[in-house]
């Protein structure tokens, strides 16, 4: 029994961890391991396996409804959830800027407040029978051989409190109903380079990241020159506009009203770990023998952070789901250059060291650095063809493509997605004044 716990111990601790940091997945390992610890005591005792046949005939009958049951919903469920999403009617909005912007990101917040609604999921009947959904929505940057283009995508259903709203917050802003430019991309492996990746904060979702209200973009009226504001964004967006000829960058944030309260929770949580972490056991003057928990000595930074986590709770949030998209040609390919600057680290200006960070390093093409995970990059070819239509669809919080959305407030939303304030990034977009307007086809001659 001792050798067996000594064993046990050498492969989890030794080999698993030390393979694990040459790349090798942790339950692959793991797998492998326990699946040779089986056939060496297979080898000790056959008749186990006997043993083991004769308890999965016996349990069968027992276990067997529950699962099929369990089966049949989820596949019905999968079911109706895309037949309501594909007779939902989309709309393209292409956000036109004017020369110069007065609004600061304080608007976006605003926006995203006054869009924070949760219809579509009223009754287990509407959700079980009909797929209903609440809905989502989409902010999109995209580069097209350095020319930046803003949209929103939005269900035509909404499409008239989207233009309210936003007129609303940003008269001097137009939005233009445009067609999708994602439904002429093909994934063409012979003739094009594709990489792409999803997002993931690197602490819990109790942890906000940098808001824009701590470069004080909130006073903007304050600042007598706009264009010397330091705004994070603005790395983003010379981030896209550096690509060159034949070369396009797409970011997708895709959003919807969060009914996961337990982030909430976290920061109740982190506030305490925080105050229990600065505290001290001290001798109980009233009883010498007797030790209890001293007053907490918090640090200015834990002052600061603390009235950062309890502002956050104040906030609507959102279930948020980001992807970001690279394709060229294939001579024009540059992964080298551009994914660990231009998608990996998009948001780096971002980062605080006590707050959260946003990282691209997973799903999709993210992770296949050793030769050993894709010897004939046949599994990055099909993640290839996959990401595309994910894109095609926004598909992040139902089928086909789920996955576990972040939580974001609205004010960390608008951090990352807002319109530009300097005159500089400004004119890295398309104005008004670039759009010829057509004559109404009824206007009498």
């Amino acid at each position: 029994m001792w050798f067996f716990e000594k064993m046990h111990s050498f492969v989890l601790d030794k080999l698993i961890y030390k393979l694990s940091s040459y790349g090798f997945e942790k339950h692959h390992l793991a797998i492998v391991y326990f699946s040779l610890l089986s056939l060496f005591f297979v080898a000790l005792n056959p008749w186990i396996i006997l043993l083991t046949l004769k308890i999965y005939f016996y349990t069968l009958p027992f276990v067997a409804p529950f699962v099929l049951i369990k089966k049949i919903r989820q596949t019905w469920m999968k079911y109706a959830r895309m037949s309501f999403l594909h007779k939902q009617k989309k709309v393209l909005f292409e956000i036109i800027l004017p020369k110069e912007l007065k609004q600061s990101p304080v608007a976006m917040e605003e926006f995203l407040s006054s869009i924070h609604v949760n219809p579509g999921e009223s009754t287990f009947i509407a959700t079980l029978f009909q797929g209903s959904t609440r809905p989502y929505w989409s902010f999109e940057l995209v580069s097209i051989e350095g020319e930046l283009h803003m949209y929103i995508w939005t269900w035509e259903k909404f499409k008239d409190m989207i233009e309210s709203q936003f007129y609303a917050h940003f008269p001097d802003v137009e939005l233009l109903e445009v067609e999708d430019y994602m439904n002429g991309l093909e994934a063409d492996l012979e003739k094009l380079g594709i990489w792409g990746t999803d997002y993931k904060l690197t602490k819990s979702d109790a942890y906000p990241i940098k808001s824009y209200r701590e470069w004080q973009l909130d006073k903007l009226d304050s600042f007598k020159n706009r264009d010397a504001v330091t705004d994070p964004l603005n790395s983003v967006f010379e981030k896209f506009a550096s690509l060159g000829e034949g070369e396009v960058a797409i970011l997708h944030i895709m959003f919807q009203y969060t009914r996961n309260k337990n982030w909430q929770k976290e920061v109740e949580e982190e506030i305490e770990s925080i105050y229990k972490n600065r505290s001290q056991e001290i001798t109980d003057l009233g009883d010498p023998e007797k030790v209890v928990q001293g007053w907490a000595q918090l640090r200015p930074q834990d002052y600061d952070l603390v009235n950062t986590l309890r502002y956050s709770t104040e906030k609507d949030a959102y279930d948020v789901g980001i992807r970001s998209l690279y394709i060229a040609r294939k001579e024009d390919f540059k992964p080298g250059i551009r994914v660990g600057a231009n998608h990996v680290n998009l948001f780096r200006s971002f980062e605080a060291p006590h707050l959260n960070d946003l990282k691209g390093i997973v799903h999709w093409l993210a992770g296949f650095d050793y030769p050993w995970h894709d010897p004939k990059r046949k599994i990055q070819d099909a993640l290839r063809k996959k990401i595309i239509d994910a894109m095609k669809r926004r598909s992040y919080f139902h089928p086909p493509y789920v996955f576990k959305p972040l939580v974001l407030t609205t004010e960390e939303l608008a951090t990352i997605f807002h319109l530009p304030i300097s005159r500089k990034s400004i004119s890295l977009f398309k104005h008004k004044e670039h759009y010829r307007v057509r004559p109404p086809s009824n206007l009498p001659t």
